[in-house]
């Protein structure tokens, strides 16, 4: 059993991408909505390089993804792979970092490489590799806590897919889309947080009173509306399901689990409940896990979870999910609907979003996502849709939509007359924002974070940034001139993530890379087998991959002095397969050193010396 025989057709086309890059650059990543197979193309790479005999690392957020990954890796017959979390790679020292064995490196939840605590150790192991692929998958490649995008910044853009939700329930690569229901059952909070605002704000007092009117009146909307019992008795049918309830922490976890139960009872449901706690490592909690996957009985099954399941593990038999955890992270809001998608489903499931995330939901609809993704379809877009299909099968439950438009439209109203910028501030907002993001840039301002959105999106920093104007531009000068000289000199607002993702769109071609000199190309034909790759890089100032780039059309291919050696950190190793078994052999100080040993275990084995 292989696992190109099981590829779903999204990814076999995005490992032919990925393949394809592998040609001419060194890393490359996969964004692809949760529930699509990401895994997947995980297993394929790895069982595409142990055809080959190599090996590969993967570094995954925790150990229930480790475990998953491992026992679909045993379906398949691999045992190619080694396993670190992020937690462990940040505890390593460099000289553990170097004896690490890898032909190809492979970051689950690649966003994760952004974080302080380990990123730098990430790029070390890259470093100290320079010979191993990488590859990275996630379904949010932004980092919420600083607006940094990582396909982006550490990929440089080299995304074999981008496929989000939306498109993928558009394409039908997720056959199903979901019943999705938006709803609250905390909306005091939020009454009270727009009420402070205004109280605090520098409207008139005629102007505040009447605030006031407008927010009192979508309250008692909301009141009349917004009854969670009734909303679970409407659109809950399954009453023997197993359902994923996300809470905030341990402590709201348990203050809520009664709740729930009783919107059940009130709802008229009078069977078994079923409740399962999972909110740590430990091998008690854990196992409330297997019992909710393993529980065949009649009754409803409810797992109250915190975060354990909002990055990457998949639970097969699942038919719904309660959101009761507030959110401003798109991140964690797509990957707790995510819980309730699967590809392979034929089932609707349900997601009742009890919070309605106020916050993320203004910046991240899913939607008015879906809604464009339609029109794409309908225009062409992708090729392997036709036109016809039906729309009302995508439709979004809202029940509070009426409640957020009128709290939007007061708070715009707030912010109209708070917010006043100055010129010198909007210049440093559009100098900040395309690097730095919301937070960052609202910290260096001294402005609240949403005052910053709400200002960058009016500006055209956020989201669809290019002008028509701008369009046209980028059509001309893309691949002709740097991203840093179009955006300079014809005002292009836009970050250079906007431009490449218009420009890959449209055809558009490579970004220019810049020319390369008489003198640059002589330095490559004189050093580039006698120096370290890593040397070169800071003589020319250049990176890794443009460098084996140009030396390739110079003609030039990277010489190895010793057969089965190969420099990991200030250390050398040496590597060889021997009856179907990697050997390894680490902590050469010197190549002379791990080539005589070499030379000796080849003619032990009966290797090519």
């Amino acid at each position: 059993m292989r696992v190109e025989d099981d590829l779903k057709p999204h990814n076999r086309e995005t490992i032919e991408k990925i393949l394809e890059f592998y040609k001419t650059e060194r890393k490359c990543c996969a964004i692809q909505a949760t529930g699509t197979g990401k895994t997947f193309l995980i297993l394929r790479l790895l069982e595409i390089f142990n055809d080959e005999s190599k090996v590969a690392v993967i570094f995954a957020p925790n150990n229930e993804i480790i475990k998953q990954t491992k026992k679909r890796m045993k379906q398949f017959g691999l045992n190619n792979a080694t396993f670190y979390t992020y937690q462990k790679l940040a505890r390593m020292t460099e000289e553990g970092i170097s004896t690490i064995e890898a032909d190809l490196i492979i970051c689950d939840e690649l966003h994760r490489t952004g974080a302080k605590t380990w990123g730098q150790k990430f790029e070390a192991l890259v470093d100290s590799h320079p010979d191993s692929k990488v590859f990275g998958v996630t379904a949010t490649p932004l980092r919420c806590a600083d607006g940094r995008d990582m396909a982006e910044e550490y990929f440089s853009g080299n995304k074999a897919c981008d496929i989000s939700l939306a498109e993928a329930l558009v394409r039908e690569i997720i056959p199903v889309m979901p019943l999705y229901v938006s709803a609250l059952y905390t909306f005091e909070g939020e009454y009270q947080k727009m009420n402070a605002k205004i109280v605090h704000a520098k409207n008139s007092d005629e102007e505040k009173v009447e605030l006031q009117k407008e927010l009192l009146a979508a309250k008692k909307q909301l009141e009349k509306a917004n009854g969670v019992p009734e909303i679970i008795k409407k659109y809950i049918t399954n009453y023997n399901g197993k359902y994923l309830v996300f809470c905030k922490d341990k402590k709201h976890l348990y203050a809520m689990k009664d709740v729930v139960i009783g919107w059940f009872r009130d709802a008229g449901y009078n069977g078994k409940i079923f409740e399962y706690p999972y909110y740590s490592d430990s091998s008690a909690v854990r196992k409330n896990l297997e019992n909710f996957k393993n529980n065949k009985e009649e009754g409803l099954k409810l797992l109250f979870i915190i975060d354990k399941l909002n990055e990457g593990l998949h639970l097969d038999e699942v038919h719904g999910c309660i959101l009761l955890r507030t959110t401003v992270s798109n991140i964690i809001y797509y990957q707790q609907i995510g819980r309730a998608i699967d590809a392979g489903s034929n089932e609707q499931r349900v997601i009742l979003d009890l919070v309605s995330n106020f916050n993320s939901l203004k910046s991240f609809n899913l939607k008015s996502e879906l809604e464009e993704k339609m029109k794409e379809r309908q225009s062409r877009k992708f090729s392997d849709c036709s036109e016809e299909f039906e729309i009302g099968k995508f439709d979004v439950v809202d029940c509070v939509q009426e409640c957020m438009d009128v709290f939007s439209e007061i708070d715009n109203k707030i912010n109209s007359v708070r917010d006043k910028w100055r010129q010198s501030e909007i210049e440093n907002l559009i100098k900040l924002f395309p690097d730095y993001g919301i937070k960052k840039t609202a910290e260096f301002l001294g402005r609240p974070e949403n005052s910053v959105a709400s200002k960058a999106y009016k500006l055209g920093l956020l989201y669809n940034a290019l002008s028509e104007n701008d369009k046209e531009i980028v059509k001309k000068y893309y691949g002709k001139y740097s991203l840093e000289f179009i955006k300079s000199n014809f005002n292009i607002h836009a970050s250079k993530k906007n431009i490449r993702e218009f420009a890959n769109a449209n055809n558009l071609g490579r970004a220019y890379q810049g020319e390369w000199s008489k003198d640059e190309d002589n330095i490559i034909k004189d050093l580039y087998n006698k120096v370290d790759i890593n040397e070169l890089e800071k003589i020319l100032n250049r990176t890794k991959i443009s460098i084996r780039s140009r030396a390739s059309k110079l003609g030039l291919t990277y010489k190895k002095q010793y057969k089965y050696v190969r420099k990991n950190g200030n250390y050398y190793c040496v590597r060889m397969f021997i009856n179907g078994i990697n050997k390894y052999w680490g902590g050469f100080k010197t190549e002379a050193d791990a080539g005589i040993f070499a030379i000796k275990m080849a003619k032990k084995y009966g290797k090519v010396v």
